[in-house]
């Protein structure tokens, strides 16, 4: 009985020895899988700042586009404000003219009404000298 025993307990010590042996196996499997599952979340976390970064400077170009284009626009409105004022004084400008060169002509029509009264007042007097 004590020879069964004594095998029962070498066999028992075997089978731990086994066990022991597949834990550190299974262990060693772990810690290669960590370190791989390290080196991937170091990999991506690397990839996600480089992203993140990407973003913020895609993020401002498109910031200073926009700022850039609002810039031109009321650049565009304030040319084209001062092209409409432009053009209103012109309008004005025009009427103006207009009127005068009017009255330039009445003026004018008058002159030679004036100018035919007198010639004809002379010519009577040139005929009679």
């Amino acid at each position: 009985m004590l020879r069964a025993e004594k095998q029962k307990l070498l066999d028992g010590e075997a089978s731990s020895k086994q066990k022991i042996k597949l834990l550190e196996e299974v262990q060693m499997e772990l810690v290669k899988k960590e370190e791989k599952n390290s080196r991937y979340y170091d990999d991506v976390t690397q990839k996600l700042s480089l992203l993140t970064q990407e973003r913020n400077d895609l993020t401002k170009r498109v910031e200073e586009y926009e700022t850039q284009r609002r810039y031109e626009a009321d650049e565009m409105a304030s040319m084209l404000n001062d092209r409409n004022e432009y053009l209103e004084q012109l309008e004005k400008d025009k009427e103006y003219l207009r009127k005068e060169c009017e009255n330039y002509r009445l003026s004018n029509l008058k002159l030679e009404s004036r100018l035919q009264k007198m010639e004809s007042k002379l010519s009577p007097n040139s005929a009679a000298s």
